[in-house]
């Protein structure tokens, strides 16, 4: 019996569409905007007029209406437009202080030619000779810190970012003014507990106009000035430039103007005590020089022969008129210098085995001083009674070099220091007699190689605080009290470096950090 041939006729369109319109489960629906339900009435109009459509599409059609609604009572729309705002794009700082100078492409020489490559042989007399090949060598690398320091003797303050006379007359005039506007007696202002005060601080902000750039390198030493009509911020790098910013002046390079005392890192600065139009610098290249604005030239105060090999590391006043100071060596010395005559040393003491790091007078009684140095030692010494290393008054250890320690500003009864051993020590000096330690702080001070370590500064309006830079994410400046609590932490979208350097005004609540590219950040 033959087998009955299957039919290849296909069913129905219609019947095709009811049977798909009577499967219980729909389609998902793709997610949709919320903006879709304005378009919910067009879709059902022409639903209406397309009344031909299976019952799987009006099915997606009402999904797709029901979905719209549910976004709609969520609310989205409003969350993604406070998304919107809350994202919005980080502040562009804008370019103030010293340009970088525009470097010309270097003249490349024609690549020699391969006669192979173009078909032609050597034997071929048509063919050019090859030109002789030099394999390419590298530019010398000038070693900078072994350049020739400056000639003894004054220099001219001469600017070396400008040339024009005019503005550099009115910048020395400016300097010249604050001076004689700036009281001889230091201000002390109330500024209540220390909470408060730390409230107080934490109000302080950046603009794009109070952060500069001041020096072309890593700032190793940083002062501010007492004047407190405008801020006056000097910085120097680690090439002997010294750059001072007037803020807020649109003169010279933004108010920027950078001159060349020394020839080696520039390692400390400091206004005189009393004198602020004097402004002591110290360097690598074993010279203090003097910055004096009414004679408008860099006296030479003090210095040693270049065979000697003697790096100035602190410089510290121990009289109030300026006229003599301490000076801390690589050579683990520290000497006393009359800066009355040129290249006059009054004394000479070997107080430690390795470099000292630090040094600084007592404000009150100031035949007390205190040194920090590389063999983790700080040690308050008594300038009456030096007989050598083991003749200190009382000493206290870390773990690893000691890179600072200063007494506080007012009395002198307490010192911070600081170390690589990631602490921040404070210690009690009441009693004159015993170094007795009050608090320690942990405190990550790994700057590595590229930046100069922090060095903790006391505010010279108090005596139970100070500021320090930190290694913290995102990037801020810390205040830290006495008794071993962050009073404040302040952060800007400015910043976004790390500010191994800050110091206080002496009256006006003020702060100037520095970073290790040549940028000042001026708080207030």
């Amino acid at each position: 019996m033959p087998k009955r041939k299957k039919s290849s006729a296909s069913p129905p369109e219609s019947t095709k569409r009811s049977k798909v319109g009577t499967s219980t489960e729909a389609a998902p629906a793709p997610f949709q905007d919320p903006s879709i339900g304005v378009a919910v009435d067009k879709v059902n109009e022409s639903t209406a007029i397309h009344s031909g459509l299976s019952d799987y599409e009006m099915q997606r059609l009402k999904n797709i209406e029901q979905h719209a609604k549910l976004f709609e009572s969520l609310q989205l729309g409003d969350a993604r437009n406070a998304l919107a705002a809350v994202g919005h794009k980080k502040q562009q700082l804008t370019q103030i202080g010293l340009k970088r100078p525009k470097r010309e492409p270097p003249i490349l020489e024609p690549l020699r030619v391969s006669l192979r490559l173009i078909g032609k042989r050597s034997s071929d007399p048509s063919s050019k000779p090859i030109k002789s090949y030099t394999p390419w060598e590298p530019e010398p690398v000038v070693d900078r810190s072994m350049r020739d320091r400056n000639p003894s003797g004054p220099i001219p303050l001469t600017m070396k970012n400008r040339t024009d006379e005019d503005q550099s007359k009115k910048f020395i005039d400016f300097l010249r003014s604050c001076h004689s506007k700036v009281e001889t007696t230091k201000t002390v202002k109330a500024m209540g507990d220390l909470k408060r005060y730390g409230q107080l601080l934490q109000t302080l902000t950046l603009t794009d106009r109070r952060v500069a750039k001041v020096v072309p390198d890593r700032i190793t030493a940083l002062a501010i000035h007492s004047s407190s009509v405008s801020p006056i911020v000097a910085v120097g790098d680690k090439w002997g430039r010294l750059g001072v910013w007037q803020v807020g002046s649109r003169d010279g390079d933004d108010g920027v103007f950078l001159f060349e005392p020394h020839a080696s890192p520039l390692s400390c600065l400091k206004y005189g005590v009393n004198q602020p139009e004097l402004l002591f610098s110290a360097s690598y290249d074993s010279t203090v020089r003097c910055m004096d604005i009414n004679k408008e030239v860099f006296d030479e105060v003090f210095s040693l022969p270049e065979v000697e090999d003697v790096r100035f590391y602190g410089l510290s006043f121990i009289s109030d008129d300026s006229k003599s100071f301490l000076i801390s060596c690589s050579d683990g010395t520290v000497r006393v210098v009359d800066a009355r005559t040129p290249n006059k040393m009054l004394s000479k003491h070997s107080l430690h085995g390795r470099s000292v790091k630090c040094v600084d007078v007592h404000p009150v009684a100031m035949n007390y001083f205190v040194t920090a140095s590389t063999d983790r030692c700080v040690a308050v010494w008594d300038m009456r009674q030096l007989k050598g290393a083991s003749s200190h008054v009382s000493e206290m250890h870390h773990f690893r070099q000691v890179d600072s320690a200063y007494f506080s500003s007012l009395t002198g009864d307490k010192i911070v220091s600081s170390s690589t051993d990631d602490t921040v020590k404070i210690f009690s000096f009441e009693d004159k007699k015993e170094l007795k330690v009050l608090n320690s702080i942990k405190h990550d001070n790994q700057t590595g190689r590229w930046l100069t370590n922090f060095r903790p500064s006391w505010d010279p309006k108090r005596d139970d605080s100070f500021v320090i830079g930190s290694m913290k994410r995102p990037r801020q400046v810390e205040i830290w009290g006495s008794n071993g609590s962050l009073i404040a932490s302040l952060q800007h979208e400015l910043l976004n470096s790390v500010n191994s350097l800050n110091c206080f005004h002496t009256s006006e609540n003020w702060l100037a950090g520095a970073n290790s590219s040549g940028r000042v950040f001026v708080w207030m």
